[in-house]
């Protein structure tokens, strides 16, 4: 295969001796593995590595050798460093102190200070532009204080900001105390040079280096532009499009190219994971796609180094529930791989199962208040120790924890933190070892804290709090990359593809609103400074001018450029990209809708399903009612959920929810009926003496043993919105006809409904008084006028026990395991604020409700009058015919009532229902049109 002419070039300068300087890191790097390709492929089992570097370390390795001959005493900051002193500054102003806070105005004004250096603003120092800044804002005034402090806290500490190292570079090469590096060196890939980058050129130049650009020819590409309907199909477009690529040449170098890749990255992996390696999306597959980013993710934003960060966070403060559960559950804990399910298993449980009202969750509460699995407990229990050790307590050398300390001694602290909470995993015995990304990972994290601890050359000593501030801001900031692979598809940004050869380039996003990118000016700098230094932002046309160069420059890095665009984006209809017109475009296409239109991805194919469904063991499945009502819902729901165990995660709250402020009420009104049994006793007890009865019941319901104030006041609460709710339905229960509780929250262990043994537990049985006598405690009435009743406290459908898949089939249920021959209603109680009610049927007008009499004194017609044998005797059928169905396996995808019963079902993913909803597949011209 022949090299491309960019590979060529560089090649032919390499062997007469040049030294190449590129724009980006990424440029060195690939020019690095092609020259290295180049001598295998010549035979070469060794070679000297060859004089390229990135701009940046070129200079940097220059200055170093300057301090190491003596030539140079200045120290050359990091840009952490630089930040460091710009917030002492920030903060020693009072009148600077606003909304944002100092680390982002210390960002704002070391970049200003960059931007006049690398543009030849500071040559003179400040004095030659003060008047304008002066003269321009309070925001410019402002600045030059602040600049005219870092200038003098620079001259007198021996300080040098990174921005300036070109032009203190060039006055060592003007000073002849920087030899010149090479005979020549050839520049690659350089969009736009700065004035300062320039300037150390021209120094070079003058002492005898030839300096040249490197120009490469035109390949002549092919270039398409492709329309798409909207982003999401443009991308589809462009994946099919690759894979198309790689599957008539595996060996294809092919780029894709975004103007804004950072914002659309999650959106794009997605796409071009289902397209390209649709196969790495099942659970639990291994491997790696088919393409790679060139932009790293920061550090915070990764599982392993987030996990670090919630372990120093917790050393200090309280987490939320949801990070605890997910910290806890991490692969990245000591003991992880070993206590597997029995962490899983206790999240669920024991976390997430426990009525948690703390917002949030600190270390000691947790390791005194819950039993942790083994290796877990003992992890954590070395963190806590740790973390409130004060002074190392034996003469072996640890870390000692002063309030006050610098940032190298925080950062061996936190170190030594995460390995006693056994982060990462890798350092266990007992677990997996780190992979080859995890091992880079945990090697930049160290670099990370290395690079924190080298702010102590400012001599300040901070507390843990503010250490842990830094590392997390650092984390924030900080990208990473997995050492590159060398996929076939590289996706990267514009200016990073500088100084790359390709295949193939496809340009997503070319759109007048995304491309050329919109240069801002800095508030920093007065208007006038940033136009004469012609700093970016100043000046449309040279905007433009920039983009169309760099779209040239793209169009012939490969033999074949498509750059595509959306008709319709997130603010309205967008039109391609001005850029493009200087282009010699060979064809334009359309892709209105690529997801439906391309070709399957895979072949399906046809596997007969003859396994026989294990039979359902003969004991009692849990589940109860629930069970009846998610068969009636949807066969496939009950399937999946109780017999293949596919649930949905609980979602967590702090406090209370919905369920469990239900199981109040339940046991409130239990122990409240429990001693006052009777409706004639209810009515016979005072305002104050019932109130008293009922509050003994929701303290009993509502225990209140913490003596945390936060977790006291919200108990508090719930017992005052009981002691609200709770009078207003004994009002509604004074309305019915008299009644007697004969037993609440009774239990019906291993009970049979066709093939299923299940247990329930019926809220509460009444028997109805018609006489008003009641049933003695030693006595039993021959035949008690039994009335079941279930607490609801949220909605109840308008028919809910109607049909042969009815919506709450729990009473029906109760009512065909109860005693047919006392069995005479049943209801639900609407225990709502502003909504009371018993909701249900009888068999005689008296049972449920006073009967209510018209203005005639005749009674209305009683709706809830039932042959309840008869209807027992129906839902008996019903509940039959579902429990075998059950049993039996039957799982069609079959909603009751699509797409309503499928809200709030979790199985979607898995039925598949949204791809051919019910009723899709029919004929619309075979329906019978209306009368």
């Amino acid at each position: 295969m022949p090299l491309p002419p960019l590979h060529t070039a560089v090649f032919a300068a390499l062997d007469r001796g040049a030294l190449v300087l590129t724009a980006n890191q990424r440029a060195a790097r690939t020019l690095h593995g092609a020259y290295a390709q180049r001598m295998r492929a010549e035979g070469k089992p060794l070679w000297q590595p060859p004089t390229i570097a990135a701009w940046e370390s070129w200079t940097s390795e220059q200055w170093q050798q300057l301090v190491l001959r003596g030539a140079e005493t200045r120290m050359l900051l990091t840009p952490r460093q630089e930040r460091l002193l710009w917030s002492r500054i920030l903060t020693k102003d009072a009148e600077s102190r606003t909304l944002r806070s100092p680390q982002s105005l210390a960002q704002l004004a070391s970049d200003a200070w960059s931007l006049l250096a690398r543009f030849g603003g500071l040559r003179g120092g400040l004095g030659p532009i003060r008047a304008q800044f002066e003269a321009a804002s309070t925001d410019t005034r402002t600045f030059l204080q602040w600049a005219q402090h870092f200038e003098r806290l620079c001259a007198k500490d021996q300080f040098l900001s990174a921005a300036q190292l070109d032009d203190a570079l060039r006055s060592h090469v003007e000073a002849g105390t920087l030899p010149p590096p090479a005979t020549q060196i050839v520049l690659v890939g350089f969009d736009r040079i700065t004035p300062s980058q320039t300037a150390l050129c021209e120094s070079l130049i003058a002492a005898g280096v030839d300096v040249t650009h490197l120009e490469i020819e035109s390949q002549s590409a092919h270039i398409v532009v492709v329309e798409a309907s909207d982003s999401d199909a443009e991308m589809h477009a462009a994946a099919r499009a690759l894979r198309q690529k790689l599957e008539t040449d595996p060996e294809a170098c092919l780029a894709v190219i975004l103007p804004d890749l950072a914002s659309v990255r999650s959106r794009l992996e997605r796409i071009f994971l289902s397209e390209l390696a649709p196969e790495l999306q099942r659970a639990g597959a291994t491997g790696r796609p088919p393409f790679e980013f060139s932009l790293g993710t920061t550090l915070d934003r990764i599982a392993m180094t987030r996990t670090a960060l919630s372990l120093l966070r917790w050393t200090l403060t309280p987490l939320p529930l949801e990070e605890v559960s997910t910290l806890l559950l991490s692969p990245y804990l000591a003991g992880a791989e070993t206590e597997r399910y029995a962490r899983a298993t206790w999240d669920a449980q024991r976390l997430r199962g426990a009525t948690l009202l703390q917002p949030e969750i600190s270390l000691t509460w947790l390791l005194g208040k819950l039993q942790l699995p083994p290796l877990l407990r003992a992890h954590l229990t070395s963190l806590q120790n740790l973390a409130v050790e004060k002074t190392s307590p034996t003469p072996r050398r640890t870390v000692k924890k002063p309030s006050l300390a610098t940032h190298g001694t925080w950062m061996d602290h936190a170190a030594a933190l995460l390995a006693a909470a056994g982060w990462p995993h890798g350092n266990s015995p007992t677990d997996r070892p780190l992979d080859s990304t995890e091992f880079q990972l945990q090697q930049r994290w160290q670099e990370l804290l290395d690079e924190i601890a080298t702010l102590d050359f400012s001599g300040d000593r901070i507390d843990f709090a503010a250490a842990l501030a830094a590392i997390s801001s650092a984390a924030s900031e900080t990208l990473f990359a997995p050492q590159s692979h060398d996929a076939p598809v590289q996706i990267m940004g514009a200016l990073e593809s500088a100084g790359s050869a390709f295949d193939s380039v496809w340009f997503l996003n070319a759109t007048d609103m995304q491309w050329p990118a919109t240069a801002s000016t800095h508030p920093f700098i007065p208007w006038t400074v940033q136009r004469d230094l012609a700093m970016p932002g100043t000046d449309a046309a040279r905007t433009l001018d920039d983009g169309i160069a760099i779209t040239q420059r793209i169009s012939s890095s490969a033999p074949e450029a498509v750059f595509s665009f959306a008709r319709r984006g997130n603010e309205g209809d967008q039109r391609p990209s001005t850029c493009l017109q200087s282009l010699q475009i060979a064809d334009r296409q359309q892709h209105s809708n690529a997801i439906t239109a391309a070709e399957p991805l895979l072949a399906l194919e046809d596997a007969p399903d003859d396994t026989n469904l294990p039979a359902l063991p003969d004991q009692t499945i849990r589940g109860g009612a629930t069970i009846l009502k998610r068969q009636a819902q949807c066969p496939f729901r009950a399937y999946a959920e109780r017999r293949l165990a596919s649930t949905a995660l609980e979602g967590t709250e702090a406090g209370l929810n919905a369920a469990d402020r239900g199981n109040l009420i339940h046991k409130a009104l239990a122990d409240f009926w429990n001693s006052v049994e009777t409706q004639s006793a209810l009515r016979q007890m005072t305002a104050d003496e019932r109130m008293q009865r009922l509050r003994s019941a929701v303290e009993l319901a509502v225990p209140i043993t913490t003596q945390t104030g936060w977790d006291r006041r919200y108990l508090e609460l719930q017992r005052d919105w009981l002691m609200q709710l709770l009078p207003q339905w004994l009002e509604e229960e004074l309305l019915r006809p008299p009644f007697q509780v004969i037993a609440t929250e009774r239990a019906l262990t291993d009970q049979r409904i066709g093939p299923l043994r299940i247990d329930v537990r019926v809220d509460r049985i009444d028997a109805a008084l018609p006489d008003g006598r009641e049933i003695p405690h030693n006595e039993r009435l021959s035949a008690p006028l039994q009335i079941i009743l279930d607490y609801k406290t949220g909605n109840i459908p308008s028919k809910p026990w109607d049909g042969d898949r009815p919506d709450e089939p729990q009473l029906p249920l109760y009512a065909a395991l109860a005693d047919e021959e006392t069995l005479h209603g049943l209801a639900f109680a609407r225990i709502r604020p502003g909504d009371m009610c018993i909701q249900g049927t009888a068999s005689a007008p008296n049972l449920l409700k006073q009967t209510r009499l018209r203005q005639d004194g005749t009674p209305y017609a009683n709706s809830e009058v039932d042959d309840v044998g008869y209807l027992v005797s129906e839902w008996r059928k019903v509940l039959t015919r579902l429990a075998e169905d059950f049993a039996r396996g039957e799982s069609a995808v079959d909603p009751k009532q699509y797409p309503q019963t499928c809200k709030d079902c979790a199985q979607m993913p898995l039925c598949r229902i949204k791809e051919s909803p019910p009723g899709a597949e029919e004929d619309p011209s075979e329906e019978t049109p209306d009368a």
